[in-house]
């Protein structure tokens, strides 16, 4: 069972009034981790041992995770959530180059094939990498996904390995950092290797210093097997993203399936079944080195081919190619406030007293610039009308009132 669900497990019900926000940048908070400084050569070697230590049931579990078929199949939903969930927060530019740090068996590598991603997974374990690949290969074969990037395979660490710089749009950690021993320096080569702009993501149970039978847990599972159970306090983690330069860190309420009308008045908190406070479930960026739609000096050009349209169902389906032409980084709304890009469908002059609008559409991910993004959209069926597409920098200006947006039909 991974460390998130035996958290939350402990932890049920709790609620925890700390603001993660305020951790105080300038020096580490009173708590870090729960094993403090521990010996790397020892936990590396046990990680490497980790595979040949399990017992029958626990391997075979490793090429069929994340299936359960236990009653209830608690497991399967518990991990497709956690991890569809941080994937999604996360806004990784479509194609884009994914570092998955701790693959373990490879299961997350099959979804990040699949969705796409140019995919390097890293592992210290040469027993968890051949099973990775053995089910990485089975998987291109079934979905015949022959024509995707697949998968490279790394047998080393994040403190060891050697990328070059901006090698990634994104790296995730998927309940893999609690096992990381040297973390500063784990955290100042994923800054290293990220593209600027590009996300980190992490997901995994924090470290509630109250918790004691949590705590005998971690002991037991380094007892058995010999790797470091050790995670972070939710403003160890904090302190360690802003000291190596991450930005934008958002934390996270997860809410997981389907609720009954008669509970729609709960709030995000009480509908959470895992509460930022009680958890690392993070994404953070790393700073853009161009100028961004946030900088209200910044040159911004666009030009918006319209590659197909059709009405269905009273719905107007769209697909655009975006194309930034200008020197500022389109941002998406995970930037706060004002300054960042939607893709508006609009009848009449902004400001016209016939002026109207249909809702608009945010970009799934920032967008560089020289880069292209395809894009399906879906609105109501608009009517008659001088409908036209435009691009709006939200709480700054249309572009189109700037002279800078050129449409292609």
């Amino acid at each position: 069972m991974d460390l998130l669900r035996h958290i939350m497990h402990f932890v049920q019900g709790l609620t925890h009034q700390d603001d993660p926000a305020q951790a105080n940048a300038l020096r580490p908070p009173k708590h870090c981790r729960y094993v403090q400084n521990p010996n790397y050569d020892a936990r590396i070697k046990a990680s490497k041992d980790y595979v040949a230590a399990l017992p029958e049931y626990a391997y075979k579990y490793l090429f069929s995770k994340p299936y359960d078929f236990t009653a209830g199949n608690a497991a399967y939903y518990s991990l497709m959530y956690n991890v569809l969930n941080i994937l999604q927060a996360m806004r990784i530019r479509p194609g884009g180059r994914v570092l998955e740090v701790g693959s373990g068996p490879g299961w997350i590598t099959e979804i990040l094939i699949s969705q796409g991603y140019q995919v390097d997974a890293m592992e210290p374990s040469e027993d968890f990498i051949k099973i990775a690949e053995e089910r990485v290969r089975s998987h291109i074969k079934h979905y015949h996904l022959e024509d995707q990037h697949g998968a490279m395979f790394h047998c080393t660490t994040t403190e060891e390995c050697s990328f070059p710089d901006e090698s990634f749009d994104a790296i995730l950690f998927f309940d893999a950092l609690h096992h990381i021993v040297g973390e500063e320096k784990c955290l100042a080569q994923c800054f290293r290797f990220l593209t600027p702009g590009g996300v980190l993501g992490i997901h995994e149970g924090a470290w509630d210093t109250g918790n004691k039978e949590l705590e005998r847990w971690l002991d037991a599972e380094m007892k058995s097997y010999g790797c470091l159970e050790s995670p972070f306090t939710v403003e160890y983690l904090d302190y360690l993203l802003k000291k190596v330069g991450f930005i934008q860190a958002t934390r996270f309420h997860q809410i997981n399936g389907l609720f009954p009308q008669s509970q729609e008045s709960l709030t995000i908190l009480q509908a959470a079944q895992i509460k930022a406070g009680l958890a690392n479930i993070i994404t953070a960026l790393k700073p853009f080195v161009h100028k961004t739609t946030a900088d209200l000096d910044a040159n911004v050009s666009a030009r918006i081919n319209v590659l197909s349209w059709r009405i269905f169902q009273d719905k107007l389906k769209l697909k655009l190619k975006l194309e930034n032409c200008g020197d500022a980084v389109w941002l998406d709304n995970r930037a706060s406030g004002s300054g960042w890009v939607s893709i508006a469908l609009r009848d009449g002059d902004p400001g016209s007293g016939k002026f109207r609008e249909l809702p608009r559409h945010p970009l799934p991910s920032a967008l560089r610039p020289g880069e292209c993004l395809e894009i399906e959209l879906e609105y109501p069926d608009p009517g008659q009308g001088d409908w036209t597409l435009d691009l709006v920098n939200e709480g700054c200006y249309w572009f189109s009132k700037k002279g800078v947006i050129k449409i292609v039909k």
